[in-house]
């Protein structure tokens, strides 16, 4: 019985959730094969069938049969299609459109939505995951497929131009390096950096101290010191923390405020925001009742099949509106 509650608890609450489609790193495809799968499709070929026969998976399908509205052309790439959807919801980037989207479907963060999707798929973590859609690839410069992740980055990087030098850049470390000054000149890496050496010198407080402290490794203060990389705001607030405690004292010009600060999402007026405020919340609401009507729909099934008691269907109603709320 106890089986049955669960298994019923958890079916609910994934309807309630929902299911979105995920961003799923794709094996890179031929000018070839996306005309063979817009030559199928034309033909009325279920995006399945499709998927099967030219070996994709049917969301890279879905996208290239697509036309994009700005262009009246075939989306020729996931990222560009990806690109549009961010632009057509506000967003500059399609990765706070996904973060968006992953919190509006009851999750706390676009990396817990990657995870559970890597997890759905019988892996361990969204790396892990990565790892597998990369040895599947094919490198074009053998004809073979890559025997690691790393040979896989170092021929991305080969591919990108060094804007100082205009050369390609020779591996994925000459290419991080850049990027990790490119960083480092940022206005925020700047603050906090400046701020973590000012309080650490001035308070004789360690590189260290501070490591044992976030519970991370000195490497990692190193670049936050150097400017090279920006801890992720739940560290920002644990370093805020630690810096405003009565071990360090704080003056009122050393503090975090403004790296705290909410993320822009790009150039949305308050209008628009309030438009999406009331569209997720209009959501939430018809999600509640969908929940709460297919509910009362299978237990009533349940009742008049004479499997369970009434009481019993009760206590499921009320514990699966209690984890829609969850």
């Amino acid at each position: 019985m106890n089986y049955i509650i669960h298994l019923t608890i958890y079916i609910m609450n994934k309807i309630y959730k929902g299911l979105i489609s995920s961003s799923w790193m794709p094996v890179k495809i031929s000018s070839k094969i996306k005309e063979e799968i817009r030559e199928l499709y034309n033909q009325g070929f279920k995006t399945e069938d499709i998927a099967k026969k030219v070996e994709v998976s049917p969301s890279s399908v879905k996208i290239f049969v697509k036309i994009n509205p700005d262009t009246g052309r075939y989306f020729e790439r996931i990222g560009e299609y990806h690109q549009y959807l961010a632009l057509k919801n506000g967003y500059d980037s399609y990765v706070k459109y996904e973060s968006y989207i992953s919190i509006k479907n009851g999750f706390n963060s676009r990396t817990e939505y990657l995870i559970y999707l890597a997890k759905r798929k019988g892996f361990r973590s969204w790396g892990e995951y990565q790892k597998h859609l990369t040895l599947r690839r094919i490198n074009p410069e053998t004809g073979v497929k890559y025997k690691s992740s790393k040979e896989y980055q170092n021929f991305l990087a080969r591919q990108k131009i060094n804007p100082e030098t205009r050369d390609n850049y020779k591996s994925v470390r000459e290419y991080d390096k850049y990027k990790a000054i490119e960083r480092s000149k940022r206005k925020k890496n700047k603050e906090l950096s400046d701020l973590i050496l000012k309080i650490l010198v001035y308070h004789d407080k360690s590189q260290k101290w501070l490591a044992d402290k976030l519970g991370m490794s000195n490497q990692s203060i190193s670049e936050y010191i150097n400017g090279r990389s920006m801890p992720k705001r739940k560290t920002l607030r644990k370093l805020k923390k630690i810096l405003e405690s009565k071990e360090i004292p704080l003056n009122k010009s050393e503090n975090l405020e403004s790296l705290l600060e909410p993320k822009s999402k790009g150039n949305i007026s308050i209008w628009e925001e309030l438009v999406k405020s009331i569209r997720s919340l209009l959501s939430n609401w018809l999600s509640f009742i969908t929940i709460n009507l297919i509910s009362l729909k299978f237990f009533s099934f349940l009742e008049k099949g004479k499997w369970v008691s009434k009481n019993f269907l009760r206590k499921m109603l009320l514990e699966c509106r209690h984890q829609s709320h969850i």
